[in-house]
Order: C-alpha cells, then sequence, then structure tokens
C-alpha cells in the first residue's frame, strides 16, 4: 500500500507536533538532582541497585548487575510518582511487565516496572504522590523474589542508584 503524499506530510505533522509538545512539557520539569524522592511504594527491598558488582536473583538462579531495585508489595498496591514529571512512554517486557516511565527534566527518569490497572498515559504530567497504578503479580522473572515494584531511576540514559535520591 503505498501511502499518499498529502497522508505522509499529515502524519508527519501530528508526529512533529507530539514531539514538540513532549518537549515543550518536559523543559517544564527541572530536577537536578538534589530534590529528594518519595518512595514509590511503601516496602523493604528485595533485590538492591547493583551495577558496580552482581547481585543474585534466586528466580533465575544467576548473579547479574541489577540497574534497579525491587520494592516488595502487595498485589494492587498503589504505587505512587517519586517526583514530578510527565509521563514518556508505558512499554510492556517480558521481564519487568508493565512499565511506566517519567521524565523529571535535565535528563532524568525513573521507571516503575511490574504495574498493573496504569491510571496515566504517555504525555500526561504528573506530580509527586499520584498514583501511577498498581503492583501487578510478577513476571515469569520473578517468582522467587515475590511480588514488588521494579524502580529504576537514570540520568543521560545511564542507571544510578535510586536509593541516593530517596528520602
Amino acid at each position: 500500500v503505498e501511502l499518499l503524499p498529502a497522508e505522509t506530510e499529515e502524519t508527519a505533522s501530528v508526529a512533529s507536533n507530539y514531539a514538540s509538545s513532549m518537549d515543550e512539557l518536559i523543559v517544564k520539569y527541572s530536577y537536578d538532582g538534589e530534590q529528594s524522592l518519595a518512595w514509590p511504594l511503601n516496602g523493604d527491598i528485595v533485590l538492591p541497585y547493583s551495577m558496580d558488582t552482581t547481585v543474585y536473583y534466586a528466580t533465575l538462579k544467576t548473579y547479574k548487575c541489577n540497574p534497579g531495585m525491587l520494592i516488595s508489595g502487595t498485589e494492587g498496591a498503589n504505587v505512587v510518582s517519586a517526583y514530578d514529571g510527565v509521563v514518556e512512554t508505558i512499554t510492556e517486557d517480558k521481564e519487568r511487565g508493565t512499565v511506566v516511565t517519567v521524565n523529571m527534566g535535565n535528563g532524568y527518569t525513573t521507571s516503575y516496572g511490574q504495574l498493573m490497572n496504569v491510571t496515566v498515559s504517555e504525555g500526561e504530567e504528573v506530580v509527586l504522590g499520584q498514583v501511577l497504578g498498581e503492583v501487578a503479580p510478577v513476571t515469569a522473572y520473578y517468582t522467587e523474589e515475590g511480588t514488588h515494584l521494579y524502580f529504576d531511576m537514570k540520568k543521560d540514559g545511564e542507571p544510578v542508584n535510586p536509593i541516593l535520591f530517596i528520602q
């Protein structure tokens, strides 16, 4: 099927407008690493952030680096935004299930995985403490670790230890 030039231009215009709107929203937020993040879920850390050394994944029966942390929680528990920002993406993957990524500005993002009943949409502005969704049943990658929230933080696409930023 060949697209007509008008359709191609219209599609490009819509994509460009979305990207422009998203960029404008992100510029509005300016997390700089100095402000404290809130805990996105009350619970114990099941697996800590560990990019300098490996941690043991009981389900996988292996050691590997962990670019985020796993926070224990009950299925259906509310997961909240750790800081203000814009929902950049909502994705699905086999390991982390449904993942909401929030752009906080200045290259900082937070991702919340193992979610269900997501209450936000891509491009939506969120505020600290706003419910993003609920803790979902774990994926096959984490049956031994138990029900939890996968939480990570990145600066310019590189993992950083979120515990250093949480109050």
